[in-house]
Order: structure tokens, then C-alpha cells, then sequence
């Protein structure tokens, strides 16, 4: 009997034990339920939720790869809808995950937005768009590894906000271990070589960067042209620069060029850019030159106005990538002759005798100004004309600002029968040695020289000979009666003040006696 009890008191414990464990699974399992169910309904509902809408990045494309070190480096996504229905209002964010993110973190948000991608194949709208990180360094000591970065992705419907995630991969090349320097391919001689005009040139500097390149493409400035061929001080002119990439292994590609003239003036005030752009920048971008390819690039530049007349050099700074995405930074130069107009004046002439006789001379004088900025060489001075001669001059080398004389002596070697145009011819060499000439008119008239009759002459000279009585008489009673009237005048003049003086002497006698 007691063990029956003892039975029936085990399988009622056992019994309410079985009912507290059923208790309590019943109450885990709506606990898990709970969370199943928060997890499945969300703000914003899985991609999957809603097949109409297909968000795909990097289609079409490379891994892109990036080497230890690079700098201001872009990363392109392609974004495309793959789906039926139209996506708005789409915002890309980078889940920066420092295990994985390949780049120095210079920016606190690489967050990227698309207006709409239209429905895969709607010919009414765009479905596919590009996204750009820019500005991006890589860090010189990264390993070769494929990185995945990851991409959280919201975007909307008609009705309907939507949040997915996305990973897309990029690859980092680590730096190569040292070695010694490459020794770059045989290039042409960069020395000085002669272009556009007499006196400009060009010269190739050094190569550096491309850190690891194997091989080290030079480009190099082969030769240059203008338009117009003479560059002269305040014009607009056309500067052709011919480049050639030396290697014949390695093509070069986003090639930058910027020119940098020198500085010209005497005060800071005035000081300027012997070169400016007519318009634009002075920078010029070029896509690519292929292995031992040529490619020529252009720019439209002034020439400052005041420039004294000379070659002036105009640096050219090149940066350039490789295949593989190494830089490469190079330099160069050219030399463009300036040349400035002469400007000079005549003053005007003084003529001693506008008519001389066949035989005699005329004097001309003037002055010559110089008064542009330019040189004048081998000076010369000639006179042309109907009936005269005259003897070449030479004023020899005329400075800027400087006064030369003209004095020149004309004869008359026959009667002229025209106008008596005379014309003086001036002629200069400039630097190069060509020569330019300048007229300025004057007039002058030859006559034949008068003859008198020898007869007449002769006739005339026995009394040219005779002595002069009569007028020899006459000036001496002239002189004779002269000096008698002064006499005379004198005497009266005498009488009449020592009259006076008695006259006085009587009136001062009456006046004492009757005091």
C-alpha cells in the first residue's frame, strides 16, 4: 500500500513538472515569434520583397585596381535597374569598414546620390547611371588584396521606400620592393634645336615619379610653330608645340600640360606675363600618345605689348600616366623671338637755298628720332634727284630713344626741268640683317649759271680805273661847311651865356643897393 502511494506521489510530481516545462517552452516560443516578426516587417522592406525594382553595381566592369601610394585617385561605379518598375530617389552610402576600406578616409561622408533610373529597356527613360568617389589616396604601405566595400542602398517606388545592400570589390597593388633605378629607353638628343624663327628653340628637361615602373616613358617637345611666323610685341599668335612619346613598349595617357611664361616689367605695378592666354587657361589636356607616337597640341596666346625685342622662354610642365596607372611628372621649354616694329620720325628740313646755280651746293640738315624699342642698324642717308648729287651718309647704329643728324651737301649738276622733287632715301638693317627703307620728299631747282657781256666789262674798266675828282670835291666842301655851322653855334651859344651872366650881375647890385 505505501509503495502504490509513494508511485502515484512520483507520477504527479512528474506530471506537474511536465506541465511547468510545456508552460514555459509556450512562452519561449512567442518571445521568438515576436522577434521573427519585427525582424520581417522592417521600416523599409528587403529588395526582394519586390522583384518589380533590380539594382546592379559594377556591370560591365574590371575590378579596378590601385597602386600603393597613388594619389587624387577616382573610383567609378556603374549603376544600372535591371527591373520593371521605375527607382527614385536613390542614395548610395559607403559602409566605411576600416578592415576592408582600401583608402586614407579624407571626407566624413562618400554618400552618393541618382534622381531615378528608369525601367530596364523604357525607351522613354534613362536606366543606367555612373557614381564617382573622387579625391581618393591610397595609402603607400597597402598589401595586394581584393577589398569588398560595402554599399547599403535605399531607394523608393510609387507607394514604397526600400533599403538593400550591395558589395562591390577594388583591388590595391602593394609598392615593389627597392630596386636599383631604371634606366629609361634611348630617347633623341634633348638638346637646343632652332623653331619657329631665328633665335627660339626648345629644351626637354628630366623625367621623375613612376615609383616601380619598369619601364619609364619620356615625352619630349620635338620642335614648335606660330602663326604668323613672326611673333610681334601686342598680337595675338598661335603657339604649335610637336610631342613624341619615346617609348616604344609603353603608351602614355591623361597627359596634362601647363605653360608658364616669364615675368616682364620694372615695377611691381607693371609687371605681367610676358605671355598671357587670349583666352582660357594656360593649361591644355591631351587624352593620349600612343608607344613612339606624335601628337601636337596648341594655344592661342598675347604677346605683352612693352616686350623688348628678344627670344622669351615659356616653361611647360607635364604630368602623364602610364598603362598602369603610374605618374610621371617631366618638363620643357621653348623660346619665341619677340620682335617690335621700328617707329621712327623725321624732323623737318632746313635748306640753306631752295634754287642753286649747275656747280653750286645747298646745304640740307634734319634730324632722325628714333622712337621705338627696337635697334637700328647700319644707318644710311642718300639723296635722289633731278639734277644734284650728293654723297652717301652713314649714321651707323641708332639706339632706342636715340637722335641722329642728317648734314648734307647737294650739287647742282644740270638745269632741272620738272617739279625739283628731291627725295632722301634712309635705309636700316634689323637684327636678323634684312633691310627696310623710309623716303621723305624736299624740293630744290638747278639753273644755269648767269654769264655777263665781256664787252661791257671791258668798257667799264678805264673808269673803274680814273680817280673820282668831282665827288672828292664835294665831300670836302660837305665837310668844311659842317665844322664852320658847329663853329659858329658854339660862339653864339658863348655870347649868349656870358650875357646872361652880366644880366644877373646887374640885377643882384640893384637888389643890394635898395636894402
Amino acid at each position: 500500500m505505501r509503495k502504490s502511494r509513494k508511485m502515484i506521489t512520483v507520477l504527479m510530481s512528474a506530471a506537474l513538472l511536465c506541465s511547468m516545462t510545456a508552460t514555459q517552452a509556450v512562452s519561449g516560443m512567442n518571445v521568438v515569434a515576436a522577434a521573427e516578426e519585427a525582424v520581417e516587417k522592417p521600416a523599409a522592406r528587403a529588395v526582394s520583397d519586390i522583384p518589380e525594382i533590380d539594382l546592379t553595381f559594377g556591370e560591365n566592369q574590371e575590378t579596378p585596381q590601385y597602386q600603393a601610394g597613388a594619389a587624387d585617385q577616382t573610383l567609378t561605379i556603374n549603376v544600372r535597374n535591371m527591373g520593371k518598375t521605375a527607382a527614385k530617389n536613390i542614395t548610395v552610402k559607403v559602409q566605411l569598414d576600416k578592415s576592408e576600406w582600401p583608402f586614407e578616409t579624407s571626407q566624413m561622408d562618400y554618400t552618393q546620390r541618382i534622381e531615378s533610373l528608369a525601367a530596364a529597356g523604357d525607351a522613354d527613360g534613362k536606366d543606367a547611371a555612373v557614381l564617382e568617389l573622387k579625391h581618393l589616396n591610397v595609402p603607400a604601405d597597402v598589401q595586394t588584396k581584393s577589398h569588398m566595400i560595402r554599399l547599403q542602398v535605399t531607394y523608393q517606388d510609387e507607394t514604397n521606400q526600400y533599403r538593400t545592400n550591395k558589395n562591390i570589390y577594388v583591388k590595391t597593388i602593394a609598392a615593389p620592393e627597392p630596386e636599383p633605378e631604371p634606366t629609361p629607353e634611348p630617347t633623341p638628343d634633348p638638346g637646343t634645336d632652332i623653331g619657329g624663327d631665328i633665335g627660339g628653340g626648345f629644351v626637354n628637361g628630366d623625367v621623375s615619379g613612376g615609383s616601380g615602373s619598369a619601364s619609364v616613358p619620356r615625352v619630349i617637345v620635338t620642335g614648335f610653330d606660330t602663326e604668323p611666323a613672326v611673333v610681334k610685341a601686342g598680337s595675338d599668335f598661335k603657339l604649335i608645340i610637336h610631342l613624341q612619346n619615346t617609348s616604344k613598349t609603353t603608351a602614355v595617357q591623361n597627359l596634362l600640360f601647363d605653360l608658364e611664361a616669364p615675368t616682364e616689367g620694372s615695377d611691381a605695378a607693371t609687371a605681367s606675363p610676358a605671355f598671357l592666354p587670349a583666352s582660357g587657361s594656360n593649361s591644355i589636356y591631351l587624352d593620349k600618345i600612343a608607344k613612339n607616337g606624335t601628337q601636337d597640341i596648341s594655344i592661342v596666346l598675347n604677346a605683352k605689348s612693352d616686350l623688348v625685342q628678344k627670344p622669351y622662354s615659356i616653361n611647360i610642365g607635364m604630368k602623364y600616366e602610364n598603362s598602369e596607372a603610374a605618374q610621371f611628372d617631366s618638363t620643357a621649354s621653348v623660346s619665341i623671338p619677340v620682335k617690335q616694329d621700328a617707329r621712327f620720325e623725321f624732323s623737318e628740313f632746313e635748306i640753306s637755298q631752295d634754287t642753286i646755280e649747275v656747280g653750286n651746293e645747298a646745304n640740307v640738315m634734319c634730324n632722325l628720332y628714333n622712337l621705338g624699342r627696337t635697334k637700328l642698324y647700319n644707318v644710311k642717308v642718300n639723296f635722289e634727284g633731278e639734277g644734284i648729287s650728293a654723297q652717301e651718309q652713314f649714321l651707323g647704329n641708332i639706339e632706342s630713344g636715340a637722335t641722329a643728324n642728317i648734314d648734307a651737301m647737294l650739287t647742282g649738276e644740270a638745269e632741272t626741268t620738272g617739279d625739283g622733287t628731291v627725295k632722301m632715301i634712309m635705309s636700316y638693317e634689323d637684327e636678323e640683317g634684312a633691310v627696310t627703307t623710309s623716303e621723305k620728299t624736299l624740293t630744290i631747282f638747278v639753273t644755269e649759271p648767269v654769264i655777263e657781256d665781256m664787252g661791257m666789262i671791258q668798257e667799264m674798266e678805264p673808269e673803274q680805273k680814273s680817280f673820282p675828282i668831282l665827288p672828292c670835291i664835294i665831300g670836302v666842301v660837305v665837310v668844311i661847311a659842317i665844322v664852320a655851322t658847329v663853329v659858329i653855334i658854339r660862339k653864339r651859344k658863348k655870347r649868349r651865356l656870358e650875357q646872361e651872366e652880366a644880366d644877373l650881375a646887374d640885377e643882384f647890385d640893384r637888389f643890394t643897393k635898395d636894402e
